[in-house]
């Protein structure tokens, strides 16, 4: 009886350490698909301009 008791609790206690555990793996999931959104989104607000001062050099040259 006392065995079942004690396989229960850690069981228990396993449970809410895996369940711990799965929260923080999806919150840093979340952080790192929101940081690689950001980063994503700042290097195409500066590739724009870099791509329209190389079509406007290839423009110029090919006229």
């Amino acid at each position: 009886m006392m065995t079942d008791e004690k396989n229960r609790l850690e069981t228990e206690e396993f449970a809410e350490l895996l369940s711990k555990l799965e929260d923080q793996a999806a919150k840093d999931f979340i952080y790192g698909v929101v940081k690689g959104m950001v980063l994503s989104m700042e290097l195409t607000k500066v590739q724009p301009a870099q791509d329209e001062d190389s079509e406007s050099h290839t423009l110029g040259k090919a006229s």
